[in-house]
């Protein structure tokens, strides 16, 4: 993300813990929840991670 090499985040059970996933994926997911704001396209809660909310 420093690089802005990576542009968008896809929320999901897939990648969290429910799903066998590791802890980190989970703090991953947790953060960027905390950090973004969501938007649900198709279904699928997205984060557009160069538009870092304000706090």
């Amino acid at each position: 993300m420093k690089d802005k090499q990576i542009h968008y985040y896809i929320a999901g059970e897939m990648g969290g813990h429910q799903m066998g996933g590791s802890d980190t994926a989970t703090q991953i997911s947790q953060w960027v929840a905390k950090h973004y704001t969501a938007t649900t396209v198709d279904g699928f809660t997205v984060y557009d991670l160069t538009q870092q909310q304000v706090s």
